[in-house]
């Protein structure tokens, strides 16, 4: 099993929890009771503040970590930018961001936190809305009728953001509430291929929140393995000779991955690491005010 398979991302999962507030940010306690502020370490850049003691407080976010999966969480605030030209491909556009990237202890595997408010993301996109359409109204609509959620497919429900990638499929969709919200978690896979073999490789689950007042967009990316998937698409050579019949013969991948989602939303929770009840737990820890 990859890296990322390991036992310890459980630990990770229920040692985190998230506090946003619009006040101004609260003190730990230690054992002995005394109240203590989490020590960051300032990476050699000032865009990026490293924490690497178990605890993360950066202007309205607090959360803590595991210190022997997470070597450090890494953070920063990304500025907004709007697109002012439509020739040019929207990377990087949006409003202004605290990201959050926590670093798996011996592996190259991250999971990814990111917090905005959906306002100024969608006006950063005033001058060319079509690259946002409703998308935030659509997420809203489904948080307020979880019933219209599929629990699987091929079309994904939404996805908030823009990207220049797709979801080859999702499974185990459904609606998840944390302390002031509510939000969209799904297992998928995200990627630019048009015909990617579904493996472990690229496969995440994948949270997309709005806070009860609809003010803040909360986005999370947890990796995760499932029993019986292949590592990757492409360190197999049958696996290469089946992506090849895939380009040739497009309809085939469809039925393909239609089949690959159905069965995987049907598979029992222990074939998963971490298992949906694992990542649910902890957003039922997660606070926003």
């Amino acid at each position: 099993m990859c890296d990322k398979c390991s036992g310890g991302i459980i630990a990770l999962l229920f040692g985190i929890a998230l506090v946003f507030s619009a006040c101004q940010t609260a003190v730990t306690r230690n054992e002995i009771g005394l109240e203590s502020e989490p020590t960051a370490i300032l990476a050699p850049t000032p865009e990026t503040t490293v924490f690497t003691n178990g605890t993360v407080a950066f202007e309205n976010v607090r959360f803590s970590f595991e210190r022997d999966l997470i070597e450090k969480v890494e953070v920063s605030m990304v500025p907004a930018e709007k697109l002012e030209d439509e020739d040019i491909k929207p990377d990087g556009i949006g409003g202004r961001t605290l990201e959050f990237v926590l670093k798996y202890r011996g592996s190259d595997d991250e999971a990814l936190i990111s917090v905005f408010k959906i306002a100024e993301y969608m006006e950063a996109f005033a001058r060319f809305p079509q690259y946002v359409e409703d998308r935030d109204q659509r997420l809203e609509s489904l948080i307020k009728n979880p019933s219209k959620v599929r629990p699987w497919g091929l079309e994904e429900p939404v996805h908030v953001r823009w990207m220049d990638a797709h979801h080859d499929f999702f499974a185990k969709a459904g609606i998840t509430q944390f302390n002031g919200g509510r939000g969209l978690l799904m297992l998928t896979q995200i990627g630019q291929d048009a015909y990617s073999l579904i493996n472990n490789e690229q496969l995440e689950y994948f949270f997309q929140g709005l806070t009860d007042d609809g003010e803040w967009f909360v986005e999370m990316s947890f990796p995760a393995d499932v029993n019986n998937l292949p590592k990757d698409a492409i360190s197999d050579s049958a696996l290469s000779d089946r992506a090849a019949e895939f380009y040739k013969y497009p309809d085939r991948y469809k039925k393909y991955a239609s089949r690959m989602a159905r069965e995987i939303d049907g598979a029992p929770d222990g074939w998963f690491t971490p298992d949906p009840r694992t990542i649910q737990n902890f957003l039922k820890s997660f606070r926003v005010k």
